[in-house]
């Protein structure tokens, strides 16, 4: 008994060492694992919190790109918009000057003669001059569309003399008109109605040689100015379809 108990007592304390370097290895094991459990999952939340800083920097970046482009096509759509009114506008203002002179009627003076012939005069001015401010912004806009420039030049010229015509017989006609009334209201001037009479029949004679003179004058520009509106009015077409 005692030798049996002695040999385990013996075996106990020879096997404690053993088991002692057994358990400190396989706990240097665990303790090695969690640690590079440890580490590892905080690299990876590092990992992940630096890749969502990057998400978020990229998703602002996207967003900053995406304000600007959204500012930039506003701002093409809105000088696409003005260039397209610009071009409406002017082609208005043209057309509303070029048919007053084309279409102009230089009997329609009533009573009143002189003061519809500065009427006339008055109107062909601002119409002119609206037709001028209009232009001038395709100028700006339009600078480097030399075939729209040139259409317009065109079509300006030839308006401009149809213009100086009109005015040319404005002044002839509204002279005429004034004497014509001058001669309806000489009783006391004229000594008897034949004398008055021939000079009515006169001068409405020379007033409607200034009506046929004034037709035959502006007969042929009126067609060269009707092929260059055309001309104008399809350039025109084009560029605002374009704009669109």
């Amino acid at each position: 008994m005692e030798i049996f108990g002695s040999f385990n007592h013996r075996k106990m304390n020879y096997m404690n060492p053993q088991l002692s370097e057994t358990i400190f290895y396989v706990i240097n094991i665990v303790v090695g694992i969690c640690i590079g459990l440890i580490f590892s999952y905080y690299q990876q939340k590092v990992k992940n919190k630096a890749t969502e800083e990057d998400i978020k920097k990229i998703t602002k970046n996207i967003e900053e790109v995406k304000s600007e482009l959204g500012i930039l096509t506003h701002k093409q759509i809105s000088l696409s918009s003005e260039k397209q009114n610009c071009l409406l506008v002017y082609y208005d203002k043209l057309n509303k000057w070029v048919n007053y002179i084309t279409y102009l009627d230089l009997t329609d003076h009533s009573e009143s003669p002189n003061v519809y012939f500065l009427d006339v005069q008055k109107k062909m001015n601002k119409l002119y001059y609206d037709y001028l401010s209009a232009e001038t912004k395709v100028d700006i806009f339009f600078i480097n569309d030399k075939d729209l420039l040139n259409a317009g030049y065109l079509l300006k010229k030839q308006a401009m003399e149809l213009s100086g015509i009109a005015s040319q017989y404005l002044i002839k006609a509204r002279t005429e008109a004034q004497v014509y009334q001058i001669i309806l209201s000489s009783n006391d001037i004229l000594p008897n109605n034949n004398v008055k009479n021939n000079q009515i029949l006169e001068s409405g004679k020379k007033q409607v040689d200034i009506i046929k003179e004034y037709g035959d004058a502006r007969n042929e520009l009126i067609k060269i100015v009707s092929k260059l509106n055309y001309k104008l009015l399809e350039i025109l077409n084009d560029r605002v379809m374009n704009l669109i």
